[in-house]
């Protein structure tokens, strides 16, 4: 191992420590107290709004894209999209509302709202085309059951969710095939390559185009764009796409977008400090009976941060307010169990 990989290596494993380190720390709690009317009202609204602007921007071009499809309908939701704030729209949904709904109704038994969040999450899908979109209305309830039946999250369920989520493409070579079948070659771009190791492969050539080119100093973030110059005249992913020679963009997880792009690996620690304390700000926040339905709801952008800036998703792809809608939400828990109660003893009349 030379010495780049080295102090990359080393600078990633800090940063991980830094954050449970920080996210360990006591601290008290926030409480977010909107009447529920207001809740009620503002919640329906912001998720009608978004719906209705997305449609009235990509209501002509809605198709549910199979994989064959997948670039085309990205391509045409791009040039549909440009110029608006249709990106913003489509992510708070398929990261905010249509998982908090899906996940609503998972912990509080209703399939109105499950089924509700499960069509949000298909019609986003037919805008952009984002398989990990349409993947969600999976991986939460499978998270949920597996993971979050009881108050802590258990290990052995990530454990094996890991474990069947890595041998999927091999399951289906033994059972299916995987000669010519645009269904298997979908599952292994998404597992091994997506998922898996373009992680670890992006960071790396993050690392070796800084060592030679100008950080961005958070100038990438919008609002310190602003105030800033920022160095280049595309952004990050597209940057490093150009550097690779091909015409894409190389979006890549937090660590390499925040950390290693702003400021080499003195990056990777602040923004290790950064997320632990925004984690720890959220565990404040969040009251311990909507933990594990906010836990289900935030399985998106926790994927997502695998190949995203840590404040797009935080902002653009809607897990601030997520928190923040999660956190008020506790004011209809004695709403929903007196419902649970009636419904149950109803059922058994």
């Amino acid at each position: 191992m030379n010495d780049k990989v080295l102090f990359l290596s080393l600078s990633v494993c800090v940063a991980f420590l830094l954050m449970v380190f920080i996210t360990k720390a006591r601290a008290g709690s926030i409480r977010i107290q909107i009447p529920p009317m207001v809740f009620r009202f503002i919640f329906v609204v912001l998720f009608l709004f978004l719906i209705a602007y997305a449609f009235a921007v990509f209501g002509g071009s809605l198709s549910f894209a199979n994989i064959a499809n997948i670039y085309d309908q990205r391509y045409l939701a791009g040039d549909l999209s440009a110029g608006t704030i249709a990106g913003y729209a489509t992510g708070i949904l398929s990261g905010c509302f249509n998982p908090l709904l899906i996940a609503y109704g998972l912990r509080y038994r209703l399939k109105s709202a499950l089924l509700v969040g499960i069509a949000g999450q298909v019609f986003v899908y037919m805008t952009f085309a984002m398989k990990s979109v349409l993947l969600s209305v999976i991986i939460i309830p499978v998270f949920y059951y597996v993971c979050l039946r009881r108050d802590n999250i258990s290990w052995r369920g990530i454990a094996g969710i890991s474990i069947a989520l890595l041998s999927s493409p091999l399951i289906m070579e033994i059972f299916i095939g995987g000669e010519s079948s645009p269904v298997y070659d979908g599952v292994v771009a998404l597992v091994y390559m997506r998922t898996f190791g373009m992680v670890g492969v992006l960071t790396g050539i993050y690392y070796d185009f800084f060592l030679y080119n100008p950080f961005t100093l958070y100038s990438h973030i919008n609002i310190i764009g602003t105030f800033f110059e920022y160095p280049y005249n595309a952004s990050v992913g597209e940057v490093i796409g150009a550097s690779m020679g091909i015409d894409a963009n190389a979006n890549a997880n937090f660590f390499a977008t925040d950390g290693i792009a702003a400021a080499g690996l003195f990056g990777i620690l602040i923004i290790g400090v950064v997320v632990g304390l925004a984690m720890r700000a959220f565990d404040a926040i969040i009251p311990s009976e909507n933990l594990r339905m906010i836990c289900a709801a935030a399985v998106p952008s926790i994927v997502n941060l695998a190949n995203a800036s840590f404040f797009t998703t935080l902002l653009t792809n809607g897990l601030f307010l997520l928190v923040v809608l999660g956190s008020a939400w506790r004011f209809h828990k004695q709403e929903n169990v007196r419902w649970l109660e009636a419904s149950r003893s109803s059922s058994m009349r």
